[in-house]
């Protein structure tokens, strides 16, 4: 295994993880009906997002936050959605990446992934 040290290595494992994701059963509907139309598009923008968090860019123009928050309006992003997309995100990197900065990858996936979840659980609650 190899040290998560660069753009390269982001695209990587962002495409590695599409490939899984876009077959779960779990998970699969978010990505084939809901960014199906711009997915090329979709995939640059989150490897913008997870170069910067990995290495402190300042690539990425969005909020997360808003767009998933949209989406679980139209999907329901459920607690085993998120718990999928996160083993899922956890077990590519296991697999090809080692090092401080794929733990940190991890570690930013789960702190964000539990503030969505938090935030969707309480959207979903309110209606």
């Amino acid at each position: 295994m190899k040290e998560l040290n660069s753009r390269q290595d982001v695209d990587f494992l962002v495409d590695a993880f599409y490939k899984e994701a876009i077959v779960h059963p779990n998970i699969s509907k978010y990505f084939t009906t809901v960014v199906a139309q711009h997915f090329d598009a979709h995939k640059s923008l989150i490897c913008d997002f997870w170069d910067d968090l990995i290495f402190h860019g300042n690539k990425y123009k969005g909020n997360p936050m808003l767009v998933h928050l949209k989406l679980n309006a139209e999907k329901n992003l459920t607690p085993l959605a998120f718990e999928t997309w996160l083993a899922l995100w956890e077990e590519t990197i296991n697999t090809s990446f080692t090092g401080a900065n794929a733990a940190a990858a991890i570690a930013k996936a789960k702190q964000i992934g539990g503030l969505m979840q938090f935030k969707m659980d309480k959207e979903n609650k309110s209606y």
